[in-house]
C-alpha cells in the first residue's frame, strides 16, 4: 500500500487510511463490492463504481526499512511489505 494508505483498484482510488501505509494487502473483488484484507482482517471495504472488468494483475513498490524494522522488533514474522 502507498504512503498515503491508498491503492488502485480496478480504476479506482482506494482511501484505507495512512495506518495501514507500508503493509502488504489482500484485496478481494466481488460482484458488487471491493474488499481489503491484512492478515485475514477486514481494514475496509468499497463499492464498486467501475464495470472494468479486471485482467491484468500489477504490485509495485519498495521496502520501508523503518516499518520492517517495527515488524521484526515487535516479534512478527516480516510481512514482505510492499508499498
Amino acid at each position: 500500500m502507498a504512503g498515503n494508505g491508498t491503492l488502485m483498484v480496478a480504476g479506482c482510488k482506494v482511501q484505507v487510511g495512512q495506518v495501514h501505509r507500508g503493509k502488504a494487502v489482500t484485496v478481494v473483488l466481488e460482484k458488487t463490492r471491493s474488499r481489503v484484507l491484512f492478515d485475514g482482517e477486514e481494514l475496509s471495504q468499497h463499492p464498486r463504481t467501475s464495470v472494468k472488468e479486471v485482467d491484468r494483475l500489477r504490485a509495485s513498490g519498495h521496502i520501508d526499512h523503518r516499518i520492517q524494522a517495527w515488524w521484526k522488533a515487535s516479534g512478527d514474522t516480516d510481512p514482505s511489505i510492499i508499498n
